[in-house]
């Protein structure tokens, strides 16, 4: 009896869903983010909206594994890099109330600084990453954890101002957290507060983000998510220690899916910031804490204005259709890379735009869970019996192998980035991230046949013949 009344249940189930084709797309995307979360490759909160109406939110795993808390859809998560778009919009305000000028030099702010080196950089050059100041992950032990202490913020500026500019200002394009770092400080001296209180005061109060701070290690927060990375021997492990006052402007807030809603829809009115301003953000030829850009979806171009964040065991990314006025976010507490999230968030736009369901399942997939259940070979293995069922992507394999590496599981992440070069054996980005992944762990030897591959493509790459110059 029990067993035929689950199949009348399926089949009215299934009848349901198709002739409801807006439900037929919440079943996909459910479908969807379950797989993600059961093979260990998603573990936090999805939100989608129309107009500033959320139809679609859950969550999936556990917010604390030490007490098997699960996530909710409340769960605070650190936002990473997409506290930059924050800062760029309340740098942008305090312009357009007069408090400071994007063009103002940024000596004006910090007269210590070199006057030669510094002279042609402007707030601008810092918030759209033109400025030419290295990222601060590129000063001498920061990847081997020297940076994990106390900085006061006149030590830390030493320590930035010593690096060279990369390019004259304004002539090329670098990503560096330490522009952030500086507009958090021109915040400072423009509001008079510390910048923790001053975006609360002109950010977050305004919007009624009441879910959403600063955040530092001595910081008690209600309801955050903790955050991890995939242990030596399979599981999770706990996030390494970090100074997140360093991050402060570029990647140390934290929110919900629903303050980051609210926080999104203030571009849609002029309330917040006038039109002038909104165009200073979202110009496409800079990245003012914002990437514009198209996708195509079918014979549709839609507009799209999206950024990411990623910090020790927390990974986020937003997507705004602005013409279409709706919003995805999803926030993790799990590392995943850019290419799984992007993948995941793009897979549910193709299913609200042309009502399609994602392909077959990734290969990747079956990787993630393998590194959880540290059974890696066994499932390399297996894929030859079992490859008709994936789809491959080297993209989403690669991106596993760099989070392993940042992880320091390196022995792991090598076999993943030589099972994707396998597959993908003329994929010359892959290959160049596999020799950069040896050279950064000082196996030249090892990265020298992979850069002979990419001089094929690129005889004339001063950078690939250099490496190879040096091995000489």
């Amino acid at each position: 009896m029990k067993k035929t009344l689950l199949i009348v249940l399926f089949i009215c189930t299934k009848i349901l869903y198709s002739q409801n084709p807006e439900i037929d797309k919440i079943y996909h995307i459910k479908k969807l983010l379950t797989e993600f979360s059961e093979n260990e490759a998603f573990s936090g909160t999805v939100l989608i909206a129309s107009k500033g109406e959320s139809f679609f939110q859950e969550s999936y795993g556990i917010a604390n594994r030490d007490w098997n808390i699960k996530m909710e859809n409340n769960t605070k998560f650190v936002i990473g890099s997409i506290s930059k778009s924050m800062t760029s919009t309340l740098v942008v305000k305090l312009a357009q109330e007069k408090k400071l000028n994007l063009e103002d030099p940024i000596l004006k702010y910090f007269p210590e600084f070199s006057a030669e080196k510094y002279k042609n950089i402007t707030i601008h050059h810092l918030i759209s990453n033109t400025s030419g100041i290295p990222n601060y992950f590129l000063l001498d032990g920061w990847i081997k954890g020297n940076f994990n202490k106390y900085f006061s913020k006149e030590e830390f500026l030493k320590e930035i101002e010593k690096l060279d500019l990369f390019f004259e200002p304004g002539e090329s394009y670098h990503y560096s957290n330490s522009n952030y770092f500086l507009l958090s400080l021109i915040i400072e001296k423009v509001t008079n507060l510390p910048f923790e209180k001053a975006i609360d005061k002109h950010l977050f109060f305004p919007l009624k983000m009441e879910n959403t701070g600063v955040y530092h290690y001595d910081k008690i927060v209600k309801n955050l998510a903790s955050g991890y990375r995939f242990s030596k021997n399979g599981g999770y492990r706990n996030q390494n220690y970090i100074n997140y006052f360093l991050f402060n402007g570029a990647g140390n807030i934290y929110s919900t899916a629903e303050d980051l809603l609210k926080f999104e829809q203030l571009f849609y009115s002029d309330n917040y910031l006038n039109k002038t301003s909104k165009k200073i953000l979202f110009n496409p030829k800079y990245r003012n804490g914002w990437n514009v850009e198209e996708f195509k979806f079918g014979n549709e171009v839609l507009k799209n204005i999206n950024y990411d964040g990623q910090i020790e065991g927390y990974s986020t990314m937003l997507y705004r259709f602005p013409e279409e006025n709706l919003t995805i976010i999803l926030l993790a507490n799990n590392g995943i890379g850019y290419e799984a999230k992007k993948y995941i968030i793009e897979s549910i736009s193709k299913i609200i735009f042309l009502g399609k369901p994602k392909e077959k399942t990734p290969f990747f997939l079956a990787l993630n869970k393998a590194v959880y259940e540290d059974n890696l070979d066994v499932a390399i293995e297996n894929f030859e019996k079992n490859k008709d069922k994936y789809s491959k992507h080297p993209e989403l394999i690669s991106d596993l192998a760099k989070q392993l590496s940042w992880s320091g599981l390196t022995e792991k992440a090598e076999k993943i980035y030589l099972f994707d070069h396998k597959l993908f054996p003329n994929d010359i980005n892959l290959t160049f991230e596999i020799a950069e992944f040896y050279k950064e762990n000082n196996e030249i030897k090892k990265a020298i046949p992979f850069y002979k591959i990419v001089q094929k493509e690129y005889p004339e790459n001063n950078y690939i013949n250099s490496m190879l110059k040096e091995k000489d």
